[in-house]
C-alpha cells in the first residue's frame, strides 16, 4: 500500500476522491496508474523511501533547520528535499 495525494479528483476503487480529502492510501499499482495519468500533486519522483517522502512544507523547513541546511531561495517541498538530501549525502559519517 500506498499513501497518495490528488491533484485534483481521480476514481479510485469506483468511487470519486478529492485532493481535498489529503493523502490516500492505495495499491502500488492504482498508485502507479494514477502517476502515469499525471494524477498526483508533487509528483517530482522523490521518493527515496526516506524519511522525507510526505512530509509537509512546515515540517521539511524543520528538519532542515535542525539538520543545519542551507535552503537559501528554495520554497518547495521538492526542493528543500533535494538540499536536506544533498545535505545528508555530503555530511561526514554518512
Amino acid at each position: 500500500m500506498k499513501e497518495v495525494t490528488l491533484k485534483s479528483f481521480a476514481v479510485i476503487r469506483g468511487a470519486v476522491r478529492y485532493a481535498s480529502e489529503g493523502p490516500i492510501t492505495v495499491t502500488e499499482d492504482e498508485a502507479k496508474r494514477l502517476k502515469d495519468a499525471d494524477q498526483l500533486a508533487d509528483d517530482d519522483d522523490d521518493d527515496d523511501g526516506d524519511d522525507l517522502t510526505g512530509l509537509k512544507l512546515v515540517d521539511l523547513k524543520k528538519v532542515a533547520e535542525d539538520e543545519g541546511v542551507d535552503l537559501g531561495e528554495a520554497t518547495t517541498k521538492a526542493a528543500i528535499a533535494d538540499l536536506i538530501r544533498a545535505h545528508r549525502a555530503t555530511a561526514p559519517g554518512e
